[in-house]
């Protein structure tokens, strides 16, 4: 008997488990890629705080940490 409440116990916690990775947690605030390279230039571009607009190496405005240099491209 006791054997078999450890049973379903292990199985419980399996399925609950099983559920969480699924579902994922839903209350994470993320910030949807699309919305965030929506902007065309840095003039348009509203980067999160501690981070500030620079161009990428294909033109496009991109959030770089406070801190870190701007990408340096080569010529094409």
């Amino acid at each position: 008997m006791r054997r078999f409440k450890i049973a379903v116990a292990i199985l419980a916690l399996a399925g609950v488990a099983a559920i969480y990775v699924t579902a994922g947690p839903t209350s994470v605030s993320r910030q949807d890629g699309a919305t965030a390279s929506a902007a065309t230039t840095c003039d348009g571009k509203h980067c999160p705080q501690n981070t500030h607009c620079c161009y990428s190496c294909s033109g496009s405005p991109i959030c770089v940490k406070n801190g870190v240099p701007c990408p340096e491209c080569a010529p094409r």
